[in-house]
């Protein structure tokens, strides 16, 4: 007699990549500052030296130039959270991409040649980590976001939402999932540019409000979800065939 053994993992989604991008002030309100920081998250007590590039996205300028960049390190505190600061970036559309090594040259380096929203060179950086292109909402059609030629993703604004058409002023990682989310004018929406609350709950903390050295806001499992989880594990391990 044999039993067949079905493995259910019970536990939320973990993020698998190593190093990533977890939080960033793409526009923090107010004037801009003369420093901004970046969130990263990777191995626990884990030294890094990594770039935080920028890849300029309006149609109107020069598309596929790398903005700006910034070589960051460091490490990591026990709970594999870093913030680094760097001089402030120009505001989006941009691309920001977290690689390992960068070759190129800061506002000289152009990897969309023809302007036309499409990758020609990936040889100035090596391994990508994490890749998020940001939009300034204004709806433009000649703007290009990069993220996902990269592996990572594109937040977009839908036609007719709710976004102001400012840059969001922060993007962050949901605290649980990982899911992209961003906060224009006091607002939050997701990748897609589809309106959330902003209020706890449906977050366990103000999602409006910057988290640099801990866990981002996150929307809870409804109630039950894990245990639905447990009894489908249960009757999965009691199923048996001879």
């Amino acid at each position: 007699m044999r039993y067949l053994v079905f493995a259910l993992v019970l536990s939320l989604p973990v993020l698998a990549h190593g190093d990533l991008i977890n939080e960033f002030e793409p526009n923090p309100s107010g004037s801009d500052p003369a420093q901004q920081s970046v969130e990263i998250t990777g191995t626990p007590n884990a030294a890094f030296d990594l770039w935080f590039l920028a890849i300029e996205g309006e149609g109107t300028t020069t598309p596929g130039l790398i903005d700006d960049g910034a070589n960051i390190t460091g490490t990591y505190d026990a709970n594999g959270f870093a913030s680094v600061s760097f001089s402030d970036f120009e505001n989006p559309t941009m691309t920001y991409i977290l690689t390992d090594t960068f070759t190129g040259t800061i506002n000289t380096t152009d990897v969309d040649t023809n302007n036309d929203g499409t990758i020609d060179d990936f040889s100035f950086w090596g391994t990508v980590m994490d890749a998020v292109g940001v939009t300034d909402g204004a709806g433009s059609t000649v703007d290009f976001l990069y993220g996902t030629q990269l592996g990572g993703t594109d937040l977009v604004v839908v036609p007719n939402s709710a976004f102001t058409g400012d840059e969001p002023e922060i993007i962050f990682r949901e605290g649980n999932t990982g899911d992209w989310y961003m906060v224009n004018n006091g607002e939050v929406f997701d990748a897609g540019g589809t309106k959330f609350a902003n209020t706890a709950p449906p977050w366990t903390l103000d999602p409006t409000l910057t988290t640099f050295g801990s866990v981002n806001p996150s929307i809870p499992e409804p109630a039950g979800t894990t245990a639905l989880l447990a009894l489908g594990a249960i009757a999965f391990l009691k199923r048996r065939r001879i």
